[in-house]
Parts: structure tokens; sequence; C-alpha cells
């Protein structure tokens, strides 16, 4: 069944989807905007900053450049080469601009002069030491990559200038530690966990707040950026790029240092740039809060004045349709409804005379049909059942009856005891034919409903000895094994049974046996004892039934040989479980498919205080 959709649900639906996609349409729009505002706004932040303090740092470095430039206009002046005037100059210049961490002269005949008096080992050269060569190269002050002071092991950058004393040539030069130089730059802030990095001529890094960094190049360092970036970043003297950095969307900003040719760069994650747009989208949330709200309720109130003359025009058709034609149908509205609803009631009017009309038709055929139906129901149930309990129980006692003949005839028998004895159990089958067919032309429709019995007290180790007896020539008649087994504890328990139903029912489970086993196999027949019940037990070696068919095997005409090669009527269990439940017994089966069915009825044992 469909599921029901209210009109005013519709409406509500239709009117809440339009205000959402306009609002997720506005807002997506806004927020892309806002989006590419605030970066266009933190780039050209960063590179405004990465400017700026890119002139700080050179205004710093120029600062101890022209201190550097005074003191070695000093020592260039001196009218003689005296180095212990060289040193006082040096270590004055020193104490007087604590942020150098050494001031020194090399000259070209490898004398080192140290402002505070230290001396290099004897294999030391000055030629050879980065400050030299690179101002001698130059002729020019100079700023030098990174490397390591070997006076105190720290890694430092040097500003160095050639100068002359006497004709004697050689180099001045200041070391500023790595360390200083963090500090200048570790105050420098972009967004909130962004830094400066400073990067010399060389593309290396000099300063930078994560000491991971000193002395690598920006190649390194930013690996996962492209080839043609970090040639941007290289080539060009100022920029903006956007990077993946240290795991995140970073912003980078760069400018150069021009009179050093270094570059400050500025990195900083474009997410901390974005708190504009997380208010923004508060505010979107708020807003469309209340437009899906106003939405809603005009929804509801529109929807509900157009669905009311419908929902009542709805509940009266629905009692028309569940036979209610005595109701008038009026909806009163000003709009086609209402033209709808007079035609409707137009038709409950005729629909009302035709059914009135065809009810009392319908009344007269369903019981003429009634009585029909009864009376071919219950001829066609009699007759069948008369015609197949009576050829089906007719033939287990002709089939015994056959096989005394049959040994008679034979002349298998030789003593007269025996002869009188066969034709005593002929005579006693004819007599079961004669009480088997008087009793089914008696009963035959009671068969569905309850059967007469004609119960007797029987001693159980007379009857079960009996049947016993009549299933062994039955079955050794028919060329299988007998196997039979009583145990029976006490000799005076009787049961109180209809002998001939009974007979019926075992013949009924000896014949099945036989029918469903081949030749040479084992019938094993047991009566035993169960407590208060006497057990009869009828195993075969057979075809067996499978487990799904157990219960329908008593089900009248039902037959487990599907191909019909086994002849039978599909009675005879459906019968001996109506006489076992009779006797207040119950029937039971158990079997393996193609190996073999075990059927067994027990019947309670009559108790000294029963009446019989």
């Amino acid at each position: 069944m469909l599921k029901i959709i209210k009109i005013r649900t519709k409406i509500t639906t239709i009117l809440l989807l339009i205000g959402i996609v306009t609002a997720v349409f506005i807002s997506t729009a806004s927020l892309l905007v806002l989006l590419s505002t605030t970066s266009k706004q933190a780039g050209e932040l960063g590179l405004a900053s990465a400017k700026y303090n890119a002139k700080i740092i050179e205004s710093w470095i120029n600062e101890r450049s022209a201190i550097l430039k005074n003191t070695s206009a000093q020592i260039s002046s001196l009218e003689e080469f005296d180095e212990e005037k060289i040193r006082k100059i040096l270590y004055t210049s020193s104490r007087a601009y604590e942020s150098f961490y050494s001031i020194f002269v090399g000259f070209e005949n490898n004398k080192l002069i140290d402002a505070m008096g230290w001396k290099p080992p004897q294999k030391y050269q000055v030629s050879t030491r980065p400050w030299y060569e690179s101002a001698i190269e130059e002729d020019t002050l100079v700023n030098t990559p990174i490397y390591m002071d070997k006076n105190k092991k720290q890694l430092v950058t040097s500003i160095a200038i050639p100068l002359s004393v006497q004709n004697t040539k050689g180099v001045i030069a200041a070391n500023i530690p790595i360390d200083e130089i963090v500090t200048q730059i570790g105050d420098i802030s972009y967004g909130n966990t962004g830094y400066a990095i400073l990067v010399d001529e060389r593309g290396n890094v000099i300063a930078s707040p994560n000491k991971d960094y000193i002395m690598k190049s920006i190649g390194t360092i930013f690996n996962n950026v492209s080839m043609d970036t970090l040639k941007r970043i290289n080539k060009n003297g100022s920029g903006i790029e956007t990077i993946i950095f240290e795991g995140k969307e970073q912003f980078l900003a760069y400018a150069k240092i021009e009179l050093y040719n270094w570059k400050i760069i500025l990195t900083a994650p474009k997410s901390e740039f974005n708190s504009p747009i997380r208010e923004m989208l508060i505010y979107f949330a708020i807003i469309l809060l209340i437009c899906i709200t106003i939405i809603i309720l005009t929804g509801f109130v529109l929807g509900k004045s157009i669905s009311r003359p419908i929902e009542s025009l709805i509940k009266s058709i629905s009692l028309l349709a569940h036979g209610n034609l005595s109701k008038e149908i009026n909806i009163e509205t000003n709009d086609e409804i209402a033209i709808l609803s007079t035609e409707l009631d137009k038709m409950r009017i005729n629909l009302n005379k035709i059914f009135q009309s065809m009810r009392y038709e319908s009344n007269l055929l369903a019981m003429n049909t009634k009585k029909l139906s009864s009376h071919l129901e219950e001829t066609y149930s009699s007759t069948l059942d008369f015609i197949s309990l009576l050829s089906h129980d007719l033939k287990t006692p002709i089939t015994l009856i056959k096989g005394y003949i049959k040994g008679l005839k034979l002349g298998i028998i030789k003593e007269e005891r025996k002869k009188v004895e066969y034709l005593d159990m002929i005579h006693l089958r004819a007599e079961q034919i004669e009480n088997i067919t008087s009793d089914i032309l008696d009963s035959a429709y009671e068969v569905n409903k309850s059967l007469i019995l004609a119960k007797i007290p029987l001693y159980v180790n007379d009857f079960s000895h009996e049947l016993l007896k009549n299933a062994k020539v039955h079955i050794e008649n028919s060329n299988r094994q007998f196997k039979g087994n009583l145990d029976i504890a006490d000799n005076s328990i009787r049961i109180n049974v209809d002998r001939v139903k009974i007979n019926r029912v075992w013949n009924n489970l000896i014949s099945n046996a036989i029918k469903y086993s081949k030749p040479d196999t084992e019938i094993k027949i047991s009566i035993i004892q169960d407590k208060s019940f006497i057990k009869f037990i009828v195993k075969d070696n057979g075809i067996g039934i499978k487990e799904d068919e157990f219960e329908k095997v008593f089900n009248m005409f039902y037959r487990v040989n599907e191909n019909r090669s086994i002849k039978g009527y599909g009675l005879g269990l459906f019968i001996s479980k109506a006489i076992i439940e009779a006797h207040e017994g119950e029937i039971f089966i158990d079997s393996e498919y193609e190996k073999g069915t075990t059927i067994s009825f027990r019947i309670p044992i009559c108790h000294k205080n029963d009446t019989i």
C-alpha cells in the first residue's frame, strides 16, 4: 500500500525546499566571495609584512655594517702596522657594540688579530676563511653564508670589509651569531602560529625559530612545493604563494632584502585566516533557521486551508467505499471541490438504489448456492471415502488369504494339523474381510468425524503372538527376512482395543514395509512395553522418507512414491492414525531417506483399577 502524503505536507515541503535551496545558493555564493576576499587580504597582509620586516632587517644589518666600516677606517688610518693598536681599536668596538659576537682582522700574511686576544691554531689559514675569501673577491662589504666559528664552536654569519694597513692587505670582519638574527625575526608574526624564515643569497636558511631548518635549502624544507613555485620564489623579488607545508595548506609571503640579496619568508596556515568565515557561517545558520521556521509556519497554514475540504471529501468517499451510503456528501467551498462533492452525492444516491436491489438478489443466490455446495460436498466426500476405504482395507486380508492358499496348493504343509490351522487362518481372514466391509459400509461417512470402536480387553502376550505370527507369514511369503522381538514383562497385562481395527493398522504397516523395501531385505518387528504403554514397531530398510514429508504421510491420499510405480491409494496411514488416536494412542514415524523407515504406535495399558 502506497504511503499517503497530505497536501499541506507537500506544500510545506516544497516551500521548505525552495527556501533551503535559495538559502544554500546565497550562502555558498557569499562564502565563496568571502573566502576569496579573505584569502586575498591574508596574502596581501603577509606580503606587506614581509616587505616591512625585510626593511627592518636590512636596517639592522646596515647599522652593524656602518659600525664595521667606521672601525675599518680607524685601522686603515694608522701610520704604522701596530698589532697592539689594532687590537685596542677592535676591543673598543666590540665593547661598544655588544651585538657583535667577535671582531677580528685577517691579513694576507696569515696574521689574525682578534679583539678578545684569541690566537688561532698553527694550521689556521686566514686566506681560506669564508669571510676573507668573500671580501677579497668582491672587494666590498659582504655578508658571508653561515659557517661554524672555530673559536666559539657556534654557527655564525659574518660582515666583512677589505682594508689595507701600510700596504698590508687584509679583511676586517665581525661575526653575528645566528641566535641574534633568530631573535630579530622571532618577533615577526603572521596569523596566530605563523613565523618568519631568513634565507641567504644561496637559498639556504640563515635564521628560523625551527632550529632544524638552519643551513638547509628552501628546496629541502619546502619538499612538497612544485619546482615552478620554487623558481618563482628564487627569481622574484617578492610575492605570495599557497603551498602545502608542515602537513597544512599555508600562505607563503616573501620579500627581498636588496642590499644583501637575502629573502625573508613568512608562512602561516591558511585556516587561521578563516575566522570571519566561521562567524559568517553562524550568522547564515541563524538566518536559515529563522527562514525555515517562517516557511514551515506559512506552509502549514496555507496547506491546511487547502487540504481541509479535501480531507472532508476523502472522509465522505471513504464511508462510501465501506458501504455507508446514507451519509450525505456536502463540502461548502467556493471552488471546484464543491462541484465535485455535489456530483459524488448524486452518485451515492444512485448507488444506494442499485445496492438495495443487488442485496436482495444476492441473498437469494447465496442461499441457493450454499445448499447446492453443501449437497455436492457431502455427496463427493461420502462416495470417495467409501470407495477408497473399501478397496484399501480389503487388500491386506485378501493378500494373507492368498498366501495361505498358495502354501496349501504348493504342498508345503504336510501335517493335517497345520492344514487345519491354515484353513482356520483363512476363515479368520475371511471373517475379517466381512467385518471390515460391514464396518466401512456402516460408517464410511464418519471417517472424518469419529470412529465407532468395538473394544474388548485382550492379553498383550496372546495378542502380540498372534500379530507376530501373521507378520512372519506375510513377510516371509513376500521374500523378505523376518526378525521379531517380543518384550512384555508381565503376562497379565491387558489392553482395551478393537481387535479388527488394530489388526487393520498392523497389517497396513506390514504391507507398507514390504511394499517400500526390496526382496531379501530385513523387516524387524517389535512389540515392547514402554512404561504405561504397549509399543508396536515396524522397521524396514527400504526407500525411506524425506524429513519434510513426515507429517504429510498421514494426510488422506498422500503417497511418498511420486512416480506411482508402487500401487496404493494413500489412505493406509490416514486410516491408521485415526484408529490409533481413537484408542487414545499415538503413532510415530522416523525415517532416513534411501535407508529405511520405522513406524510405530502405542496404546495405553489397562490398569487394574480401570473399568473395561
